[in-house]
């Protein structure tokens, strides 16, 4: 879709900020029939973001837009970004880079071993990035010094860097238009207004993004984030702060966009889905992906959306939600991918260990072409 609501919201924007057309917008929306009954949920709808994209979907599409358009602007000739080793930000960044002859690097952290991971450090292989082992966490910031100092084309290109989730206020507008997308689905009848919206917290740009957008829009929905990372980095300051960053741009890009405030005690989290920690399934989580597998035929994924409707599905259970219209958002990708090289010895040697025996999580439990994804 060339169209982009939110421009015609606020046509001041428009000639500000470019945006590459990657992904089939609108997304779909469709009711949860099988699965509200289940719960005890009648109103339960769903947003397909899993179908952004028939090269690679999922709610990493919607950002690219925006980024990769700001680094062709600014004449950029590679990227860099970061992630887990299975991060699903990592590889749909390297696919849709590559599609605009932008060749990438992405430097990688340790995670818990799953069959999704050894699939997506195949296909990140695959596109002829340059991957790099980052030991912890701790040691990022000088990776990413060291990859930004250009060493592509022999040193005369300093790179694009794309943060981790991509999420910043910039990729954030990416959801403040889905907002907009969301409010014309209404408008047309296509469900009604919803009362809870439930969607992964983690770099929290796709939550910071429907939040703005939904007030901007006039809407009435209260997002509620469930966290997929520690809460050092998943919490209700942070993802308020990240929301103020992009109404500052917007408003800054034009003045007409209202500078919206909102403080984090309006934001709802919901920690208790995480488990042991980012990428560690869990019970209640694969429960999930079993229910709206067999129920819906959705795929969801142990890391992110399991968890996230798990905690839907908890909150039906426990806080009288079950007249509410609630709408899940649905940000993994859906693509079903499955690499051609299978010797994971091209890969390098630290990531050799994920093709060691079999994963702690049990590759039966990871629907087949289900892949991580930071959001």
């Amino acid at each position: 879709m060339l169209r982009y609501p939110l421009f015609e919201a606020y046509p001041g924007l428009a000639a500000r900020l470019p945006r590459l057309a990657l992904g089939l917008f609108p997304t779909p929306v469709a009711r949860l029939e099988r699965a509200g009954e289940l719960l005890g949920a009648p109103e339960l709808f769903v947003k397909r973001d899993d179908l952004s994209s028939p090269v690679y979907g999922g709610n990493k599409v919607r950002k690219l837009e925006l980024l990769l358009a700001q680094a062709l602007r600014q004449g950029k000739r590679s990227v860099v970004t970061a992630g887990a080793a299975g991060s699903n930000h990592v590889l749909a960044t390297l696919l849709h880079a590559r599609r605009l002859g932008l060749p990438g690097e992405a430097l990688l952290l340790d995670q818990p071993p799953a069959a999704y991971v050894r699939r997506n450090l195949l296909l990140d292989l695959e596109t002829g990035a340059r991957l790099v082992h980052v030991p912890s966490a701790a040691l990022l910031p000088p990776y990413i010094a060291w990859s930004m100092r250009g060493r592509f084309l022999g040193g005369l290109d300093r790179p694009f860097f794309i943060t981790l989730g991509g999420s910043n206020p910039l990729s954030c507008i990416g959801y403040v238009n889905a907002a907009f997308e969301l409010k014309e689905q209404v408008e047309a009848g296509l469900l009604p207004e919803p009362d809870f919206l439930f969607v992964a917290l983690g770099t929290l740009g796709t939550a910071s993004g429907l939040e703005l957008g939904l007030r901007l829009a006039g809407m009435r929905t209260r997002v509620v984030g469930v966290a997929v990372v520690g809460r050092w980095a998943c919490n209700a300051r942070r993802w308020a702060g990240m929301i103020q960053r992009t109404a500052c741009l917007l408003h800054g890009l034009d003045p007409s966009v209202p500078l919206i405030k909102v403080e984090p005690g309006e934001l709802e989290v919901v920690h208790e889905m995480l488990g042991a920690g980012y990428a560690h399934f869990t019970e209640e989580g694969m429960e999930a992906v079993r229910l709206m597998r067999e129920a819906e035929g959705i795929e969801l994924d142990g890391t992110y959306t399991g968890k996230t409707f798990a905690g839907l599905a908890r909150m039906v259970r426990e806080t009288g939600l079950q007249g509410k219209r609630l709408l899940y958002w649905h940000t993994l990708n859906s693509v079903k991918l499955q690499p051609r090289k299978a010797d994971h010895r091209l890969l390098p040697a630290p990531f050799h260990r994920y093709f060691d025996g079999r994963p702690r999580e049990a590759d039966e439990e990871m629907p087949e072409g289900g892949m991580g994804q930071g959001r």
